[in-house]
């Protein structure tokens, strides 16, 4: 094969599977960070329904704070949770 014959060859395609791979990736990981925000916001109509507790805010002032209800506290652990997801999330897809 010479120089000239080398060039009129067609290229190899590129693999398929490894992009089809890396978009059930990324979309894995945007709905992974989908359900944490849906999740999220469930909570939040949760505590907009509860309403505010008897004793008021968690802050009362002058540094003391009241003991949260399970439902605020169920609240920060899925934020909390959503948020470490979403970068996690995030970087995968990119």
């Amino acid at each position: 094969m010479t120089m000239d014959n080398a060039l009129d060859a067609p290229a190899a395609p590129p693999d398929p599977r490894a992009s089809d791979s890396l978009a059930r990736l990324a979309a894995g990981a945007l709905l992974l960070t989908g359900a944490g925000w849906l999740a999220r916001a469930v909570w939040e109509i949760r505590l907009y329904r509860a309403g505010e507790p008897d004793s008021g805010l968690p802050d009362q002032g002058d540094g003391v704070h009241r003991p949260l209800t399970s439902l605020e506290n169920s609240y920060h652990l899925v934020s909390t949770a959503g948020s470490v997801l979403t970068p996690c999330c995030a970087r995968r897809s990119s």
